[in-house]
Formats: C-alpha cells, sequence, structure tokens
C-alpha cells in the first residue's frame, strides 16, 4: 500500500490539466517512459470522458426526481387552493368583482333618499303644528257662537231690559223680578254648561285629544281642518316608517359592504395564492418536461457533446531540458564564473595596482610610478600559459559540439 501511495503522489504530480478557452481541456502527463505517458494519458481522457457522461447522467435524473416532486407538492397546493377559493364564493355570494362600486352606490341612493325623507317628515311636521293651530283658532272663534254665547247674548239683552225698567220703577217692580229670574236662570246653565265643558276638557286632556264644542264640530272650516290633519298625520306615519326602513336598509347595507370588503381582501389573497400556485406548478411542469427529455438524452449519451480534439499520441522525443541544454549551459557558465570570480577579487582586492585608485578613489598626489618589467623567462611563461588556455577552450568546445552532434544523431 505505501508503494501504492507512493506512485500515485509521483502521479499526480506528473499529471496537469488545464482549462483553455472557449470550452477546451487539456490532459498532460509527463514520464520518462513515452509507451507510459502514451498510455496513461490516453486512459485518462476516457476516464475523463465516462465519468462525466455519468455524472451528467446522474445530475438529470437527480434534477428529474427533485423537480417531478416539486410537481406533485405544488399540484396538491394547486387542488387545496382552488378547493378554498371555490369553498369562499360558495361561502360568500357577494365577494365578486364590483360589488364594492354597487354597494357605494346604493349606500349614496339611500343616504339620498333618506335625507330627503328626513326633510319631507320635517316639513310635514310643521304643517301639522299649523293645522292644529288653526284649529285652535277655528274652535276659539266659534265658541262665541255655541250655547255659552247664546247664553251671554240673551244676558246682555235682559241686562239691558233691566236697565231700562230701573230707570222707572223700583226693585220691586214685577218686571224687574222677572228678569232677574231670568238673568240668573240663564247664569246657572252657564255655570253648567261651563262645568260640563271643564269636563270634557279634563276628559279629552285624560284621553289625549283636543276638546271642541259640538257646535264647533259642525264647522265645514274645522271639518276641513280636521281632514287635513288627518291626512297629515297620516303622511308623518309613512315617512317615519319609510325613514326607519330606509335607515335599517342603510344600516344593512353599511354592514354589507364591510362584510364585502372584508370578503373583497380575503377573496384577493385567496385569488393570489391560486394564481402564484398555478404559475409556480406550470413552470415546474416544463421544466420536468425538459428534465425529462434531458435524461433521457444522457442515458443515450447524446446530451453531452465531448470530443477529443488532440488525442494522446506516442512521443518521438522528449520534452523539457535536453542534454544539449545543459551542454551550452556549461559552456556559458564555464565562461561566466571565472570571470566573475576574477571581477570580485579585482573590486575586492585591497592592495593598489594602479594610478587611477590613488588618484580616484583616495585623492593623493602621485609623484611618479614605477612600471613593471617582466624578464624574458617570464614572458615565455606567460605565452605558453595563454596558448595552453586557448588550446584547452578549443578543445572543450570540440568536444561539446562532437558530444551535441552524436545526441542528436
Amino acid at each position: 500500500p505505501l508503494a501504492w501511495d507512493l506512485e500515485r503522489d509521483r502521479m499526480r504530480k506528473r499529471i496537469s490539466i488545464a482549462t483553455i478557452p472557449p470550452n477546451l481541456i487539456r490532459i498532460e502527463y509527463r514520464d520518462k517512459d513515452p509507451q507510459r505517458a502514451y498510455d496513461v494519458t490516453a486512459r485518462m481522457a476516457d476516464l475523463f470522458i465516462q465519468e462525466t457522461r455519468d455524472l451528467k447522467a446522474n445530475e438529470s435524473s437527480e434534477a428529474f426526481s427533485f423537480i417531478d416532486e416539486q410537481v406533485r407538492e405544488y399540484h396538491q397546493k394547486l387542488v387545496e387552493a382552488e378547493r378554498n377559493l371555490k369553498d369562499f364564493r360558495s361561502e360568500n355570494l357577494d365577494a365578486r368583482p364590483g360589488t364594492d362600486a354597487a354597494i357605494s352606490t346604493r349606500i349614496s341612493q339611500l343616504n339620498t333618499s333618506l335625507e330627503s325623507a328626513t326633510l319631507e317628515l320635517a316639513e310635514t311636521r310643521i304643517r301639522e303644528k299649523s293645522i292644529e293651530r288653526q284649529l285652535s283658532g277655528e274652535a276659539a272663534l266659534e265658541v262665541s257662537l255655541s250655547r255659552e254665547g247664546q247664553f251671554q247674548s240673551q244676558i246682555a239683552v235682559l241686562q239691558g231690559e233691566l236697565d231700562q225698567l230701573r230707570l222707572s220703577y223700583h226693585e220691586t217692580y214685577p218686571d224687574i223680578v222677572r228678569i232677574k229670574h231670568q238673568i240668573e236662570d240663564l247664569k246657572t246653565q252657564i255655570s253648567q254648561e261651563q262645568s260640563r265643558r271643564e269636563a270634557e276638557q279634563q276628559r279629552a286632556r285624560q284621553q289625549g285629544r283636543v276638546y271642541v264644542d259640538d257646535r264647533v264640530r259642525l264647522s265645514p272650516v274645522y271639518q276641513q281642518l280636521r281632514q287635513q290633519l288627518s291626512d297629515t298625520r297620516t303622511q308623518i306615519a309613512t315617512l317615519e316608517a319609510r325613514k326607519s326602513e330606509l335607515e335599517q336598509m342603510l344600516n344593512e347595507e353599511v354592514n354589507r359592504g364591510r362584510r364585502v370588503h372584508t370578503g373583497e381582501m380575503l377573496l384577493a389573497e385567496l385569488t393570489r395564492d391560486y394564481e402564484v400556485n398555478r404559475d409556480i406548478y406550470r413552470d415546474l411542469l416544463r421544466r420536468r418536461e425538459n428534465a425529462r427529455v434531458s435524461m433521457s438524452l444522457d442515458e443515450g449519451q447524446q446530451g453531452l457533446s465531448l470530443r477529443v480534439y488532440e488525442p494522446a499520441f506516442l512521443p518521438l522525443k522528449p520534452t523539457g531540458l535536453r542534454f544539449l541544454h545543459f551542454m551550452v549551459l556549461g559552456l556559458f557558465l564555464a565562461v561566466l564564473i571565472p570571470a566573475a570570480y576574477l571581477l570580485a577579487r579585482v573590486q575586492l582586492d585591497p592592495r593598489v595596482r594602479s594610478v587611477e585608485q590613488l588618484t580616484g578613489r583616495l585623492g593623493y598626489r602621485v609623484l611618479a610610478s614605477v612600471p613593471v618589467v617582466f624578464l624574458p623567462q617570464e614572458q615565455e611563461q606567460a605565452r605558453k600559459a595563454t596558448r595552453v588556455v586557448m588550446m584547452t577552450g578549443m578543445a572543450v568546445v570540440a568536444i561539446y559540439a562532437t558530444a551535441g552532434i552524436l545526441k542528436l544523431t
């Protein structure tokens, strides 16, 4: 197992997967063995295509199952919302569009009719009071023509005759005595009439009616006013009943309007819930059908289109840094390292090697300088060393070139 884990880790490090716009995927595998590199890359491409198709098929199946479950759930919600809406409309027949406006119009009409009835009732009651006052005035006018008035007239005539007789005769005169007795009788009759009228008036007050003398009742004007009063009171009773009925109808219509307003709010809410569930249900049906088609295509491996544009091939030559590169790099380093070493040594050496170091860096004035003089033996040794270095460099270049040509061929 440890060897397998190590080999797996090494393979992971050699695998390179990258995306290339717009919809390309590049799989690379590096190995020392060209055949193994080809086999691993081809197998990875096949596994990637197969697993991608299987994953797409599983996703399509899971998406279809999920959408199908949502369809059943929202179908139940839609049926329940439709049943609630139907039950509410059956229980609230007034909860329909336009009812609120009709009720408002009806309330306005009832208010107008009620105001008209109230005004007419007030006018009729004023007319009733007027007729009652007219009846009272007619009774006062006719009272002088009643029996009491006649008695008063007779007393006035007798009193005049009595006054005339007293001018000529004494109180014991028979005519004077007779007239006095007649006046007393008339006064007695007046008292009796007054008592009778007061009794009638008392009974009338107890019964809640107006007492009118019999002769007054027989008056045509009084009869006409009584007829008008009766008609007026009948009209008042009619108007009061009409007003009461209008008030009751108005209250009922106002309560109906409140119920309708509340019902319209509930109806709007139920309708909104129904429409939302209906729209979601229709959308889920469309998505389920699309998911069904996608699942069928994925099961037949027709939904996801994967093509290999550059199939794996057996490499003829290795990639990366080769032997030639190391040869060139070795030559470059062979020249660069000694030159860098010499440059660093000269820069870091504290010894004075030229006049310019004294005058330029230290600022000293130089009076004289002694040049270096090489002996002939030293000059010959220097030339020999130079020839050895050049020959050695040429030999190294020739060896590198020969090895590179042989490696390439």
